[in-house]
């Protein structure tokens, strides 16, 4: 027999305790919350019976069920028994906890009519039922809202094959669609208030829209005079049988703690009228207009309360934040299209007495809408131009335009209308009879009172007899300055004695001489002393014999400068006595011309050694051009054989981290393989000081503190230069960072300071200096770039060299060391350091005196200060995993191999990209390609782009020997450079892992 409803609850709320409770099943063990309680439950008097009768496929379901992160619900069984996880349990608000374990009809009885259909249909047909953002109507927080969920209703079969249950996965929705609705809500209202130019129709519009957009009872805005308290409604919406509240209504009538808090200017959001304390004693006015739960959003303007929007519901509503913004919002909205359509209003009635007075005007008047079309013309324009407002109106007053001027003045008109900007413009403009006529078009822009840009307001004047005047005189100037224009230099006009005629502006201009002044000391005092005498002699000649008057002298310019000039003055006036009256002249600039003169004279005196010296210059520019080509040449060969012991060493470093495993116990053995170990990796160091002379190496620069990473090293430095060498740090502070590969400058620096140990001999002083030095220093390097910079310098006082050592200092391999002291690449490797970081590196040295080297490096950026170095902790995985390992070197092939396999990693081999991409699309349980990048036929970087086709989220490792790949191919993928360590193969495949997932 089955047990009541009520003593079902009662078993399954009694909770075991003491040593005799049962051990909890397994299938409970991960259950969370909801698997403690119906593990702590008395199931024995329920339809299911004990826990231990349960059928395995309801036993299986929540094993599954509970521990999942998604929202499920299983209902099992005839009567729907419901079963849920902790993630769907707050969806359901205060159902939780008594809906678990009772039939559905129980919990969910105000959305069974809906409920019930979907699962019945799942039970019947056994086809799962699904839907997005499917709506309900659902009870749990103490009122009903509506909610909308993604639902999957699936049929769980038990042990016979029959439907023993419907599991439901959900997932709430709500937020979002009421987001979207909102959003599609203010689009809609915000378009249909802008195109509103009445004001009631914009509040009744609002209004209607607000109040079914929340199915509310009742919508609408009121206006509120402050002065009487009154709140006034013209319009509102009303749900069908809900009666509508429009009229006057006394503010403080609904609670004086409501009304308060509205002319403070905040919102009153209402649940429920009858028991909120803003509505003590306000209970009848309530009444009357039937409302329980409200939102008032007030507009205040300049601290006074202006109007307010009002949502209002007939049964109690517990509002959502989303619901009391939107009213806010559509509030201010709705009180600024109002405003706006009153200040169009009010705008269109002052229009119409300016043009009662325009067309009393005897200019013509005329006004433009926003986009520039013509919206008025007064009387005296159509009587001018014989144009009716059909014609002249919009854009056809461009019509009467002469053809030649409507082009231009159209475009003047469009750009200024697209600026705002006052119009003034000058045009030909048809008469009714046919004839054109000049006239000046004057106009300014309109705005406003929220400072809109509203169109122009202009006038038109015939300035025809005005035009005429002004082509007369521009005759006469044209001709008197194409007479000037004709005359090369300073015209000037004197009298036989020598005194300015009137005004002389080009003397004025060249010699800073005013009119009074020449008039008083004479031209002679701007020529210079030893051409005077000659000058006037030659002057006096030419009015004495009446003829023309050449010369050449030096005039002395405002600046001071000393001008050669040549002069020609002919005779204008001649009297009748046969006197010249007034001379004429002009002085015409001829320095340049003497000076070229004299320089392509000095050209042919110089010329056979202009041709050695430049003859000489290009043979020094060719010299420099074959070193380039020489050190080029050698990167390039450098970079290729760093390529071949790369790939040689890999196998070698990848063995020996096998072997040294294998041989744990054996002393001299694990001595050896160390000693190999250290070879290997003294090797892998040169290979990277080739690689960085090549300008090959690949650089990880970032932002550094450059006196911090000095001081960071000092005991290094230290014990690298021994006891006989002082070592002394100066170092500025508070420098800003460099950009620069942090670990190849500390081996630059180590460089350099091993190299000035050796050129002490072993004893001295060893100084290092960190500085900003001013970018007008004298030691900059000539062929740094502009910009801001700092330095490192490590000072010796060692030997110094000469100028041979000095010039052959960065040579790859060149060193004075004895054979197997050195290799040569120290220098060269800070050279190439500074060439790849866009700095530089200067070399001072004397004989005797010893040597300074300056490393000098860019400041760093925002960008740089941001990357920060990644741990050097390998990074172990946790799984065994299906490796696809493609090389063509079968030495580099098998070493890589074997320590995959001691890794625990099972491992698949291909020696090209095709044999790869044949495996991997007949094996779908690879999980990760390593591929050497330099391949014959197909490249790594290609085959990754193919094996991606195939498997898009396959982990992808980049093996290259090529240090320069960085600035090439491949950049989106994980690299790891050969050689490299167990360890490091083991990071890099994280890192491949991870990359793949962040893709």
């Amino acid at each position: 027999m089955r047990a009541s409803a009520s003593e079902q609850e009662n078993l399954l709320i009694n909770r075991s305790s003491g040593a005799g409770s049962p051990e909890v099943p397994e299938f409970l063990r991960h259950g969370g919350e909801m698997g403690a309680r119906i593990g702590a439950s008395d199931w024995s008097g329920s339809s299911l019976g004990p826990v231990s009768q349960w059928p395995a496929a309801l036993k299986n379901a929540l094993g599954l069920v509970l521990p999942s992160e998604a929202q499920i619900v299983l209902f099992w069984g005839p009567d729907y028994v419901a079963f849920y996880n902790d993630a769907y349990a707050p969806s359901i608000g205060d159902k939780h906890p008594r809906a678990l374990g009772r039939p559905a009809a129980e919990s969910w009885t105000e959305l069974w009519d809906d409920l019930e259909p979907m699962l019945s249909q799942v039970r019947t047909t056994g086809k799962t039922v699904f839907a997005k953002d499917r709506p309900f109507d659902i009870e749990r927080r103490g009122y009903r809202e509506k909610v909308s969920f993604d639902i999957s209703y699936s049929a769980l079969r038990d042990e016979t094959g029959g439907i023993g249950g419907v599991l439901c996965i959900v997932s709430e929705t709500t937020e979002r669609v009421l987001a979207e609705r909102r959003v599609a809500f203010r689009s809609e209202l915000w378009d249909r208030l802008r195109a509103s130019s009445d004001p009631r129709e914009g509040i009744a519009t609002a209004a209607a829209m607000l109040g079914r957009h929340l199915d509310a009872s009742c919508a609408g805005y009121a206006e509120f005079d402050a002065e009487s308290g009154l709140a006034i409604v013209a319009d509102d919406w009303s749900a069908p049988g809900f009666a509508s509240i429009a009229g006057v209504h006394r503010l403080d009538d609904f609670g004086s703690g409501l009304a308060d808090e509205l002319r403070a200017g905040r919102t009153a959001v209402i649940f429920d009228a009858a028991t909120h304390p803003l509505t003590g004693g306000a209970a009848v006015a309530y009444a009357l207009i039937r409302t329980r739960a409200l939102i008032c959003a007030p507009v205040v303007r300049d601290g006074v309360l202006a109007g307010l929007m009002f949502v209002l519901n007939e049964r109690s509503r517990r509002w959502t934040e989303g619901d009391v913004l939107l009213v806010k919002e559509v509030a201010e909205r709705t009180f600024a299209s109002a405003e706006r359509a009153r200040a169009e209003s009010r705008l269109r009635e002052s229009e119409a007495r300016f043009r009662n007075l325009a067309d009393s005007a005897q200019v013509m008047v005329w006004m433009t809408a926003a986009d520039g079309a013509c919206t008025y013309l007064s009387r005296s324009w159509y009587e001018f131009t014989g144009q009716t407002p059909e014609t002249g109106l919009g854009f056809g007053w461009l019509d009467a335009i002469h053809p030649d001027d409507a082009a231009e003045a159209a475009r003047d008109a469009v750009e200024a209308n697209s600026k705002h900007e006052p119009i003034n413009l000058e045009y030909r403009l048809r008469v009714a009879d046919g004839q054109y006529r000049w006239v000046i078009d004057v106009s300014a822009p309109r705005f406003g009172p929220d400072g809109a840009f509203l169109g122009y307001v202009g006038s038109v004047m015939d300035i025809s007899e005005r035009k005429r005047t002004e082509a007369d005189l521009a005759i006469s100037e044209q001709r008197f300055r194409a007479a000037v224009d004709a005359v090369q230099g300073i015209l000037w006009t004197n009298d036989a004695s020598g005194r300015m005629r009137g005004e002389q502006p080009g003397w004025a201009a060249l010699t800073g001489q005013t009119f009074d002044e020449y008039q008083s000391l004479g031209w002679s005092n701007a020529i210079h002393p030893d051409d005077v005498r000659p000058t006037v002699e030659a002057w006096n000649a030419a009015v004495a014999g009446c003829r023309t008057f050449i010369f050449e002298h030096r005039v002395r310019r405002h600046d001071g400068e000393w001008r050669r000039f040549s002069v020609r003055a002919v005779p204008a006036l001649v009297g009748e006595e046969g006197s010249v009256r007034e001379w004429v002249g002009v002085h015409t600039d001829v320095t340049e011309q003497r000076a070229a003169e004299s320089a392509l004279l000095d050209l042919s005196m110089t010329l056979e050694e202009r041709v050695q010296a430049a003859t000489a210059e290009r043979e020094s520019a060719l010299a420099q051009l074959h070193e380039m080509q020489k050190l080029d040449m050698i990167g390039q060969m450098t970079s290729a054989v760093a390529h071949d012991f790369n790939n040689l060493l890999t196998p070698i470093v990848g063995g020996l981290d096998i072997i040294r495993e294998k041989i744990e116990g054996d002393a001299r053995a694990q001595r050896l393989v160390a000693g190999a170990q250290q070879a290997a990796e003294r090797a892998t160091t040169l290979i990277s000081r080739l690689l960085t002379f090549a300008r090959r190496q690949h650089l990880e620069p970032r932002a550094v503190d450059l006196a911090g990473l000095v001081a960071g090293i000092e005991d290094l430095i230290s014990r690298s230069v021994g006891p006989g060498v002082r070592l002394e740090l100066e170092l500025a502070q508070d420098l800003p960072a460099v950009r620069v590969d942090a670990n190849q400058l500390e081996l630059a620096i180590l460089n350099l300071a091993v190299n000035a140990r050796d050129a002490m001999s072993g004893e001295g002083v060893l100084t290092i200096r960190v500085d900003k030095p001013d970018e007008r220093a004298p030691d900059r390097p000539p062929h740094l770039e502009p910009g801001a910079y700092e330095r490192v310098r490590v000072i010796d006082t060692g030997c110094g060299m000469n100028g041979e050592t000095l010039k052959r200092a960065v040579e790859p391999f060149y060193s004075t060391k004895d054979i197997g002291k050195g290799t040569g690449l120290g220098l060269s490797m800070v050279h190439g350091l500074a060439a790849q970081s866009s700095g530089a590196l200067a070399i001072q040295s004397e004989p005797g005196r010893g040597t300074q080297i300056a490393l000098w490096l860019p400041l760093a950026s925002d960008a740089d200060a941001g990357r920060l170095d990644e741990s050097d902790e390998p990074v172990v995985l946790a799984r065994r995993m299906s490796i696809l390992l493609v090389d063509d070197d079968e030495l580099v092939r098998t070493g890589t191999m074997e320590m995959l396999i001691e890794m625990g990693h099972e491992v698949c081999a291909a020696e090209s990209g095709a044999q790869a991409l044949e495996l991997l699309s007949r094996d779908s349980g690879i999980d990760a390609l390593l591929t050497d990048y330099l391949m014959p036929a197909m490249t790594g970087a290609e085959l990754a782009v193919k094996a991606r086709a195939i498997r898009p989220s396959l982990p992808v490792l980049l093996i290259t020997g090529y240090a320069d790949l960085a600035q090439g191919v491949g950049l989106g993928l994980p690299r790891l450079a050969k050689p490299f360590r167990q360890t490091q193969l083991a990071s890099a495949i994280v890192s491949a892992i991870q990359n793949a997932i962040g893709s």
